[in-house]
C-alpha cells in the first residue's frame, strides 16, 4: 500500500512523498533495518515512523519534538523518519490539512549543539550562505539542560 506522507531526512528539507508501507519498502525509505511507529503528536491519528534503533546506530539528530510551548525541546528524532496518517491498525494518506500542518513543523532541517550546558537547537535553511557560513539559522529553541 502506498499512503501520502512527510519523508523528513537529516540536513534537508522535508518533502510531501509517496510512502510504501509495504515490509522492506517502508524500511528502506526511513533507512532502518526495523522500524517503530511512535504517536508523539495530540491527534492520534498521526504517527512518526522511524528507525527503532536509531539512536543505538548513531543515527544524526534530526529534528526536534517540542513541548506545547513550543519552544522548548522534548526530544530528538535521529534519522530519516516519516509522518503518516494512521487509521486503527493500517496507515492512511494525511487530509490536505494534516500536510500542511506538519509540513511547516518539520519542513526546515535543524542543527543541534551545546551552548552553556544546554541543548540547542537551530533551524536553517540548506545550501544558503550567509557571511560565508552556511547556516542561515531561522528559530532557536534551547532544551532544560543536559
Amino acid at each position: 500500500m502506498i499512503v501520502k506522507g512527510i519523508l523528513v531526512p537529516p540536513n534537508e528539507l522535508a518533502k510531501i512523498s509517496k510512502i510504501c508501507t509495504e515490509s522492506g519498502m517502508l524500511e528502506k525509505q526511513i533507512e532502518a533495518q526495523r522500524y517503530e511507529i511512535v504517536y508523539p503528536f495530540k491527534s492520534k491519528q498521526v504517527a512518526i515512523v522511524k528507525n527503532e534503533f536509531g539512536a543505538f546506530e548513531g543515527a544524526r539528530f534530526n529534528r526536534a519534538l517540542y513541548c506545547d510551548d513550543g519552544e522548548t525541546v522534548e526530544t530528538v528524532q535521529q534519522g530519516t523518519f516519516a509522518v503518516v496518517g494512521v487509521d486503527e491498525d493500517s496507515f492512511r494518506d494525511l487530509s490536505d490539512d494534516e500536510l500542511e500542518n506538519y509540513l511547516k513543523r518539520f519542513e526546515l532541517p535543524e542543527r543541534f549543539f551545546v551552548d552553556e550546558g544546554e541543548l540547542c537547537v537551530a533551524k536553517f535553511r540548506p545550501n544558503e550562505k550567509v557571511h560565508g557560513n552556511d547556516v542561515n539559522i531561522t528559530q532557536t529553541g534551547k532544551t532544560g539542560g543536559i
